[in-house]
């Protein structure tokens, strides 16, 4: 049974692997001595399976069986345990509780520093985990030190022209760019992108997102001719290498539509802005947060594009599908709100845009800063 398992997980048949792991762990259970390396063993790769299905929940609870009883037969400082510790961790990052994945990646790099060494590859490749899960909590100090160190092994270890060096370039370049260090990021994914081309290839889909996180920070340093030659031709690229559906795709189109829009061409960013909706709808089907992102971004080009009444059914769609799957007072369901009550004031029906307004603006400042762009916006428009 488990053979079976381990022959169907390798081919990719996911369901069949998960069918025979769990009927040869309930064997396993039913035996006189059980044996509990090979019960945790099957956790994990279970766990493995359910997560790279997207069944997160399933996921925990065999990665966190297998921690319990690799930490009874092992002790602590395992390098196995860390192993499964660190696919905890991807599986905690997946669901959006970064905490969690962040102390997961934490045990493991200690664990590993013991059983691995200091410079060694797992401690790299630990560190650069850590660093990007910080970043998302907002400890952009940490997480830059944490990268450094992580560029630092990885140099040493494979010298500065390796593409693993260029891809933690790349994360340390994020790390940068969200503390509003833009040309220390710019140079790193300069960096980045140049031992890509040489080792992959100019074509290639890493190459691609490089180019696209260096355009983003060309948006925000207002370099909008130099962003848009990157983004398509990352789109491009990412089209031809991976098929015109890819969700890579939809990443490119959705900077590339931003851009446009916010330079006023909102004859270009609407096509794009469908195109990205339907790669969207596709992955992901129609209730997410990613659909309701395009669907409230579409509405707002329609919108000044005086497209009034298409703008509004879009909207409202993006509103409703926020209001079932976000927490009542999430910045989303504000931004939403804002956007239609803007379309309602462009269509002359003031007392009903105002009343909108208010609501997007309690909204707002009860879940962003002061200071916050979108709360600045709104008091200005609905405050009086």
């Amino acid at each position: 049974l488990l053979f079976l398992g381990d022959i169907y997980a390798s081919l990719g048949e996911k369901r069949k692997a998960l069918k025979f792991l769990k009927e040869g762990l309930e064997t396993l259970k039913e035996t006189v001595e059980p044996k509990l390396e090979l019960i945790a063993k099957i956790n994990h790769d279970m766990g493995e399976l359910h997560r790279s299905l997207g069944e997160y929940e399933e996921a925990v609870t065999h990665l966190t069986q297998s921690v319990e009883v690799r930490k009874r037969i092992m002790g602590p400082l395992h390098p196995l345990l860390a192993d499964t510790i660190s696919s905890l961790a991807f599986t905690y990052g997946d669901m959006g509780k970064m905490g969690e994945s962040a102390d997961c990646h934490n045990f493991a790099l200690q664990v590993y520093r013991n059983t691995h060494g200091k410079n060694s590859e797992k401690v790299a490749s630990t560190l650069n985990n850590l660093a990007m899960c910080l970043s998302d909590l907002g400890a952009y100090n940490e997480a830059l030190a944490f990268s450094e160190e992580s560029v630092n092994i990885r140099e040493n270890r494979f010298g500065a022209g390796h593409n693993v060096v260029a891809s933690t370039l790349n994360n340390k370049a994020c790390i940068l760019r969200a503390m509003g260090r833009l040309e220390e990021a710019e140079m790193d994914y300069l960096a980045a992108i140049m031992i890509g081309e040489r080792t992959l290839g100019r074509a290639h889909p890493d190459v691609a997102l490089r180019r696209n996180n260096l355009a983003e920070v060309y948006m925000s340093m207002h370099m909008n001719e130099k962003a848009e030659r990157l983004l398509r031709e990352a789109v491009k690229h990412w089209s031809e290498e991976l098929g015109p559906d890819h969700p890579r795709v939809g990443i490119g189109l959705n900077n590339l539509a931003v851009l446009l829009g916010d330079e006023g061409r909102y004859e270009e960013a609407i096509p794009l802005q469908r195109q990205l909706l339907n790669i969207d709808r596709a992955e992901y089907g129609q209730l997410n947060v990613f659909v309701a992102r395009d669907l409230n971004n579409l509405g707002r080009y329609l919108r000044k594009n005086d497209q009034l009444n298409e703008a509004e059914d879009v909207i409202r769609k993006g509103l409703k599908i926020r209001q079932e799957i976000l927490p009542a007072n999430h910045q989303h369901i504000g931004s939403s709100l804002d956007n239609l009550a803007h379309c309602l004031l462009a269509k002359g029906e003031k007392e009903l845009a105002f009343k909108t307004g208010k609501k997007a603006l309690a909204i707002l400042t009860a879940s962003l800063r002061e200071d916050h762009d979108w709360v600045v916006q709104a008091k200005e428009h609905w405050g009086g």
